[in-house]
């Protein structure tokens, strides 16, 4: 575990510094199963948007429906005009109310 835990530290995860401790958990645990995915998506960047399904050759273009050449995850939370999360990425991370309602109002499945 030790040793997981230096390579996570060394590692460039953008988010990793939101983590407290590895031996906490992560906020969120709470909330309903789909929601609790959905969120971990959002946290690690790594998800079915449009960028990802383009590369496995599910969808034609890797394009969001906002006109963006390109959707991804963090395109989705920061900036999509249609999706963007009103908020910081440290509220959604610490899973405040607002983080979880915007989850539950999302129009596209991650």
């Amino acid at each position: 575990m030790n040793e997981w835990k230096l390579e996570c530290q060394k590692s460039s995860i953008g988010n990793f510094s939101l983590l407290k401790s590895l031996d906490i958990p992560v906020p969120g645990q709470h909330i309903a199963h789909h929601e609790w995915v959905i969120l971990n998506r959002l946290r690690t960047g790594h998800g079915p948007s449009g960028e990802i399904l383009h590369k496995w050759k599910i969808r034609d273009c890797p394009d969001c429906d906002c006109g963006h050449s390109l959707q991804f995850i963090f395109y989705i939370i920061s900036d999509c005009p249609f999706r963007a999360f009103n908020g910081t990425v440290k509220e959604l991370h610490e899973a405040i109310d607002k983080a979880i309602k915007w989850i539950r109002t999302l129009d596209i499945k991650l």
